[in-house]
């Protein structure tokens, strides 16, 4: 690994995050997982950090980092990866099939180990094929057939067509190739379109952290290899740490109990393990050293396992200030793309993807979760104060999350200069509490109260004229007061689950809101939901009984790419089929007499249509050439319906079709074509017919 200049990073959040990134043993394990190609020369304690470049991405490649400046030694496979190997190349050479094209997908977590299993199976076999390459699969495919090119030395003449002249290449092959990385089914569909299937007996390992991903592309079930079944047991992670602090000997008495805990932190992976145990191997082994590292990664049990949906961390971060200006971008698409990069950088794990590959929601990686709570503290970026620990300390904290607590200190503090507030958790003191301080912040950007224990508006929040984010989200509280208005820089204001039932006219005072959420589980209530990137993207919902009307609504946000429409309606509002950038419907209740599609089969960006109770009629027929663009089609609790006809070339991208727990059998007409393309369907056994 090479040292390389400092990038500079005006933002203090982008800075923040960088240094998070490139803690010492966290940089080694962010190297070894993501490809960062920087040695680090004559480190000086456990807090230097050094910038690396921002392109750096994802797994390593064999290809293009030599062994030798990897983590892992040439030695380290000695330590549990022998059965691992042995049963990846049965995965790679199954008895029974064993002439035909193989495609093996090898699924596991940052820092499971998967590129260093691959690689040790790789160097194995490489030698029985008649061409081999390593290859890092860029985001989007950009430089793929390039990368290929390169990665088996295929000379390629100026002018003439690289993925004709590589396809053409590898079908008289046979050929293994490892594609280290994969995010999407795009991207593997980009690479299936280059690579031959020439019954030559060719192998594909693919590498993906994404369980789904890993059976899309896997030949079949018994070519899917679950590092996660396979994790270290506590012997081989404890012989893999000792070899690398100790040189393989034993560990020192004094040290034993401090290495076993560091180790316990490592959660099984050997990415962590080497990584962290490299570090020390260069340091002196004395109990404060050990000490340091431990407390480092140190975390409580269930701290880092909450999941926070994507469009929360980013409208947060937006209020914030965090998010920089791109021109020709959205703040959301520039928040979208910080968090894809700790994403890659392994400081955030999906929870979950939506149906469009993009992050659903995520949470921290435990390993890292302990420095992030320790490095923030110490640059003053946030306090969690939790239990009895209560002191916010002599600096100026910025942000403070409370987790069921309210420290009385506060009422004797100058708190003038606190940003933000999270509140987790509390008790029936908390209102009391609450409505004597809040006056106290006076620069206040971000008030989060979701769950908090109130019953009644906080009147003193609206003194805090600097805020751009304000949630009350689970709480008891009835109403809103018509001083809102004075939140002249309010962003998002999230009402969800409360037991609003009436917005105050003055809300539309409030020039600069974006995100409006309003809904209550509680009692019955006006609404429409809906998200987007125009103004007012969520507008509340209603319940069954109640009639929805939406006639009067002239100039819709054109830029809405989610509507959510609970209760009666008596037609589909027509400026609906106007709404260009809509991306997913779900009508519920909507207990409609004419087909609804006959608006919404024209929409140019949908890919979501959810229909529930929706429509009453006996027959939905979805015409030739129309939802052009649709994925998924969801029809539920449809009472009177019987039939659903698709003709040919309608939805010719669907993937999902679900009809569900309608009260008469619903017969499905579909072509043959059509079922063979859709990858998940969930409708009644025998209830599907083919059309001529």
């Amino acid at each position: 690994m090479y040292e390389v200049p400092e990038h500079v990073h005006h933002h203090r959040f982008t800075r923040f995050l960088r240094n998070v990134a490139h803690f010492r043993p966290l940089d080694q394990l962010s190297s070894r997982i993501e490809d960062v190609k920087t040695k680090v020369k004559n480190v000086k304690d456990l807090d230097a950090f050094r910038i690396c470049p921002s392109e750096v991405a994802s797994s390593s490649t064999a290809a293009e980092v030599p062994l030798e400046t990897n983590s892992f030694s040439r030695d380290d496979h000695l330590v549990g990866i022998e059965k691992r190997q042995e049963e990846l190349l049965k995965h790679l050479f199954p008895k029974e099939e064993s002439s035909r094209d193989v495609v093996i997908s090898v699924f596991g977590d940052a820092g499971s180990g998967k590129t260093t299993l691959i690689c040790e199976v790789y160097e194995i076999v490489k030698g029985d094929f008649e061409c081999n390459a390593w290859v890092f699969i860029p985001r989007s495919c950009e430089g793929l057939v390039e990368k290929l090119c390169e990665a088996l030395e295929l000379p390629i003449d100026s002018g003439k067509d690289r993925r004709r002249s590589l396809s053409s290449y590898l079908q008289q092959k046979r050929y293994i190739l490892v594609l280290d990385g994969i995010w999407t089914e795009n991207e593997w569909k980009c690479i299936a379109n280059v690579l031959p299937c020439n019954n030559k007996n060719r192998r594909i390992i693919i590498s993906t952290r994404k369980r789904n991903l890993a059976s899309y592309c896997a030949s079949s079930r018994d070519c899917i290899y679950d590092l996660s079944l396979n994790p270290l047991t506590w012997k081989e992670a404890w012989e893999l740490f000792c070899k690398k602090v100790f040189q393989g000997g034993k560990c020192p008495d004094f040290l034993d109990e401090l290495s076993k805990k560091i180790v316990k932190r490592c959660e099984g992976l050997p990415d962590a393990i080497v990584s962290i145990g490299n570090f020390l191997s260069n340091k002196p082994h004395t109990v404060m050293v050990f000490k340091s590292v431990h407390d480092s990664l140190e975390y409580e049990p269930g701290n880092c396992d909450y999941s926070v949906t994507c469009g929360r961390l980013i409208r947060l971060w937006i209020a914030e200030g965090f998010i920089e200006e791109k021109r020709g971008k959205t703040p959301e698409q520039v928040a979208y793309e910080y968090l894809d990069e700790l994403v890659q950088m392994s400081l955030a794990h999906v929870s979950r993807w939506d149906f469009e590959e993009r992050i659903r929601s995520c949470q921290v990686s435990n390993l890292a979760g302990g420095f992030i709570l320790s490095k923030s503290e110490k640059d003053n970026f946030f306090t969690v104060l939790r239990g009895t620990r209560t002191s916010l300390g002599g600096e100026k904290t910025r942000r403070v999350s409370l987790h069921s607590c309210f420290p009385s200190q506060f009422q004797r503090k100058d708190l003038s200069y606190v940003r933000t507030i999270s509140v987790f958790g509390g008790d029936s003191s908390y209102e009391s509490m609450a409505r004597k301080l809040f006056s106290k912040f006076r620069l206040l950007r971000v008030l989060d109260l979701e769950n908090a224990p109130l019953q009644h508006f906080p009147e003193k929040v609206v003194d805090l004229t600097l805020q751009r984010y304000l949630s009350l989200r689970n709480t008891k509280i009835k109403s809103v007061p018509n001083s809102i208005k004075k939140l002249q820089n309010l962003m998002t204001f999230d009402l969800r689950q409360t037991l609003v039932s009436e917005l105050p006219k003055t809300i539309n005072e409030l020039h600069k809101l974006i995100y409006l959420f309003l809904y209550s589980q509680y009692i019955n209530h006006a609404a429409v939901g809906a998200e987007g990137t125009g103004d007012h993207r969520t507008q509340g919902r209603r319940w069954k009984e109640e009639n929805l009307d939406l006639n009067h609504v002239s100039k819709p946000p054109q830029l809405i790419n989610s509507l959510f429409l609970e209760g009666r309606l008596q037609k589909i509002p027509e400026w609906i089929s106007l709404l260009n950038s809509l991306f997913k419907i779900k009508l519920r209740w909507s207990k409609l007499e004419d087909s609804p599609l006959k608006f919404l089969w024209a929409l140019p960006s949908l890919k979501e249509l959810h229909l529930y109770d929706d429509y009453t009629g006996k027959r939905l027929e979805f015409s030739a050439e129309c939802f052009l663009e649709l994925r998924m089609l969801e029809i539920e609790q449809c009472s009177s319906l019987n039939e659903v006809v698709i003709q040919k070339r309608a939805m010719p991208k669907l993937q999902k079709l679900a009809i569900r727990n309608c009260d008469n059998p619903t017969m499905v007409y579909i072509t043959m074509n059509m079922l063979s393309q859709i990858e998940e369907t969930h409708v009644p056994q025998g209830l599907i017919y083919f059309l001529d």
